[in-house]
């Protein structure tokens, strides 16, 4: 490790073991006032994961779309500039989402200045931490710094994840408490969650950020969607062309409510209907037992199917077959699944949570119970109550508008808070 790289860990490792009022002393010690005039001032907008490791996860589709609709038409007055940070190097430069390795490798550090603006879209709670000195920098220096809160879900509800990333967002918490300006809430859902988290987290409510609301968008096809079909998948959807299916989207992890789904599946399947469960997502956190009996399950291949590699061409094909969307998660920061499956004019049953009521109304269906046999004859009724003919198209956002809201908040006049 070279001694500067080992010296800008060390200071921030100093600072992430300061109380917030002193380092928010410091920023408003060194901070310089001046912006820049006539000249296009730098979005920086963090893209770490996505750009390194591309799950297809819904916060990597939010960050494929709203790179793509803000380069396509920047805020006025700002150049967007994509940049990254590893565990190895601060924030540098990246020239687009597909670059190759030594592109990357290549790349140059990011020379921030006042007017500019730190647009942190990506989830990054193990890196952003790591690197609070450069932050530190960039706020003395007169840069803004915005941090989209896609939700809080590990700080509220710590039993869905790991402790590794229950710790890492304790850290990137304090993070925001120290240095942002803005926290842009993907939904009203968590910017309740976050406001109620700065009244009452001594971490939080020592910050001085401002909620500010960007809901997400449904059509996958701005999103810079992976496209092409495994040969296997062709003869599944052909399979499936003809058969009643129960479709559910989203990573296979603890609180997205897979195992409660298939459950009620099973107790449908031993009155003896033929519905085809189809899980699309890929393997996640803490469910081991819940993914082999997935696998080794005695429908699998048959009524049950988990496709954990699907592109978003094959995933678009299963919407357009299905005859519902269902969707059992126990917490959501938005639920992208539920919009998308909308904008495909999907029939949806869904939990009956807070930020789905917000996201969908009573466009669609919902449910409370969840015991295996209620939530069995729920689906039923719902599956037997879907009309034959096309139904109305729903009322959804696209990605362009999502931006938008973005883009309003760098327009000349002063920001809306919520």
């Amino acid at each position: 490790m070279n001694v500067r790289l080992y010296a800008v860990r060390a200071i921030g490792s100093v600072l992430q073991m300061l109380p917030i009022a002193t380092v928010r002393t410091l920023v408003r010690t060194l901070t310089v006032h001046n912006t820049r005039h006539g000249q296009e001032r730098q979005l920086l907008v963090d893209v770490s994961v996505t750009l390194r490791q591309d799950a297809r996860s819904g916060i990597q589709r939010a960050v494929r779309a709203w790179l793509g609709a803000l380069q396509a038409h920047p805020p006025a007055g700002f150049c967007v500039r994509p940049i990254f940070a590893t565990h190895r190097h601060n924030y540098r430069y990246a020239p687009d989402l597909t670059c190759s390795t030594q592109q990357l490798e290549n790349a140059q550090p990011v020379i921030a200045e006042p007017g500019d603006v730190f647009l942190g879209i990506d989830l990054v709670a193990h890196l952003l931490p790591r690197w609070q000195f450069q932050l530190l920098q960039w706020k003395a220096a007169g840069v803004q710094i915005d941090i989209v809160v896609h939700d809080l879900l590990p700080l509220l509800h710590p039993e869905w994840f790991n402790p590794k990333t229950v710790r890492n967002f304790g850290r990137w918490a304090q993070v925001l408490a120290k240095y942002a300006d803005h926290l842009i809430c993907t939904s009203q859902s968590v910017a309740k969650d976050v406001s109620h988290w700065k009244a009452n987290s001594r971490v939080l409510r020592q910050g001085e950020a401002r909620i500010y609301l960007a809901p997400l968008g449904a059509d996958i096809l701005a999103s810079s969607p992976s496209q092409g079909l495994r040969p296997e998948h062709h003869e599944m959807l052909r399979q499936l062309s003809n058969q009643e299916i129960v479709l559910i989207v989203g990573t296979v992890e603890p609180r997205k409510g897979h195992a409660i789904a298939l459950d009620a599946m099973e107790e449908l399947w031993s009155q003896g209907r033929t519905t085809v469960l189809v899980i699309v997502g890929r393997p996640g956190w803490k469910t081991k037992d819940l993914q082999q009996r997935l696998r080794t399950h005695p429908e699998h291949g048959e009524r049950l199917l988990w496709i954990d590699d699907a592109s978003d061409e094959m995933l678009g094909h299963l919407y357009v077959l299905a005859k519902g969307v269902l969707n059992p998660s126990l917490g959501e920061g938005f639920g992208l699944p539920l919009v998308e499956a909308m904008y495909h004019n999907c029939s949806l049953l869904a939990r009956n949570l807070d930020v789905f009521r917000e996201i969908a109304g009573e466009q669609i269906e919902y449910f409370d119970d969840d015991t295996s046999q209620a939530l069995a004859k729920r689906i039923a009724q719902w599956l037997d109550n879907i009309p034959l003919h096309k139904r109305p198209p729903y009322n959804v956002r696209t990605w362009e508008e999502s931006a938008s809201d973005l883009r309003r908040l760098y327009a000349d006049r002063p920001a809306s808070p919520l």
